[in-house]
């Protein structure tokens, strides 16, 4: 099975998918319709007993996952596997460096939400890299922001720059953090309301500001502003 231009046997192939979709396999299906097509009986029926790859396996280069990988080529392999699975395989056991309790007026109530600010070392998960750099700065920590499904109590991830505010050592704000995922063109004093669904938000306009013309340029939501106008999250 082929994954990113690299080749896996199908047992560490289905591993990859497990840790990709969980208990999702029709929406695996949906994604690969001719893994289905292909093996699909059989993969239904094994599905129950795989066992997902762990991010420990990822960061050890002796791992099952890399067997009769050429040694040059194992920071590719593993940035492409980085690229295909869920962040929260990443971040699952990741140091918390803030964590805080915002409680937002939904719809249908009051809901308390839990925010986690998360990193990792460049260097532990990707020890190939000698000096890791971004836009000619030396980068050490990569981030992201845990965010729960206020009615699945599942958990996601999602990626914030190290370079924010909300990421500097005795400024870190795991709220602003997820605010600032929130990136739009409507000027705020446009929007009656925002609903989160994942990653994607959706925007009600205030009826006098219907066909009014937006910012040029996108702009990334603040902590106050965000929360005040959140009111329906799923």
């Amino acid at each position: 099975m082929n994954f990113g231009g690299f080749l896996y046997s199908m047992d560490i192939a289905l591993r990859i998918l497990k840790a990709k979709y969980q208990d999702d396999i029709e929406d695996m299906f949906v994604d690969l319709p001719q893994l289905k097509k292909s093996c699909g009986e059989f993969i239904t029926e094994v599905w129950d007993s795989v066992k997902p790859v762990t991010m420990m396996e990822l960061m050890d280069s002796k791992s099952s996952i890399f067997v009769n990988t050429r040694e040059e080529n194992i920071g590719d392999k593993r940035r492409t596997l980085f690229r295909f699975l869920p962040l929260s395989l990443m971040y699952e056991n990741a140091e918390v460096v803030d964590e805080r309790v915002v409680v937002t007026k939904q719809l249908d109530g009051v809901i308390e939400n839990v925010y986690r600010l998360k990193r990792l070392s460049v260097k532990k998960v990707l020890p190939e890299v000698k000096q890791p750099e971004f836009n000619g700065k030396k980068v050490t920590w990569m981030y992201a922001v845990e965010v729960t499904d206020t009615h699945t109590g599942k958990k996601y991830h999602l990626r914030v720059p190290a370079d924010e505010p909300f990421c500097k050592k005795g400024s870190y704000n795991a709220a602003a953090a997820v605010a600032w995922t929130c990136y739009v063109r409507i000027p705020v004093n446009y929007i009656e309301s925002i609903t989160r669904q994942g990653e994607v938000h959706s925007f009600k306009i205030k009826p006098e500001c219907v066909g009014k013309p937006w910012h040029n340029e996108a702009y990334h939501m603040s902590e106050s502003n965000y929360f005040t106008l959140l009111n329906q999250q799923a």
